[in-house]
């Protein structure tokens, strides 16, 4: 039987970079917990709604930030009633810049050797 990460077409790597996510003129601070080449997961504060586009800015360590609009493809909203909970989140890259994408795409060419 196939696990979820025998399913997955693209390789996580577990990584924690700060990133600010801009959605509906509300700033939300969380970090990632993986990243791929085709989107990353962040832990948040707030639970976010499926479907969204956000605006992120990605915070790599010693490095500029890469900023893309992302699309909310899953979310983990258990425990909204409780304090203190992080809340998973699913981005896919929506609209990145061509120099961001390069300078993304070679951060994970660096993680996955």
């Amino acid at each position: 039987m196939k696990t979820k990460e025998d399913k997955r077409k693209h390789p996580r790597i577990d990584v924690i970079w700060p990133v600010k996510m801009d959605i509906k003129g509300e700033t939300i601070n969380g970090e990632t917990s993986n990243i791929a080449t085709e989107g990353i997961s962040i832990v948040c504060s707030k639970p976010l709604p499926i479907d969204e586009i956000v605006y992120i800015s990605l915070e790599p360590q010693d490095q500029e930030p890469i900023d893309f609009y992302g699309k909310i493809v899953w979310s983990d909203v258990y425990g909204i009633d409780q304090e203190d909970i992080a809340h998973g989140l699913g981005i896919c890259f929506v609209q990145i810049a061509r120099k961001d994408r390069k300078r993304y795409n070679d951060l994970v060419g660096l993680l996955v050797r």
